[in-house]
């Protein structure tokens, strides 16, 4: 008889990305991964000169997951 296995991962997905929000959508289409927590943050970067500051914001989602294996 087989048992299930469970593995547990934690995921950092960048929203404000192509390939992050790909990601993303493969671990919530995938039947065998199973969402345990998210968490939403942003993070901020700001670069400055003489005369100017440029402040760049990304979204950030933490997962939490479980998948079952054979």
């Amino acid at each position: 008889m087989l048992s299930p296995r469970t593995h547990r991962y934690t995921y950092a997905f960048d929203l404000d990305d192509d390939d992050g929000r790909r990601e993303y959508e493969a671990v919530l289409n995938n039947p065998r991964m199973r969402i345990l927590s998210k968490k939403f943050a942003t993070q901020s970067e700001t670069t400055s000169d003489e005369d100017s500051s440029t402040t760049v914001t990304r979204q950030f989602l933490y997962v939490d997951a479980e998948e079952v294996t054979l």
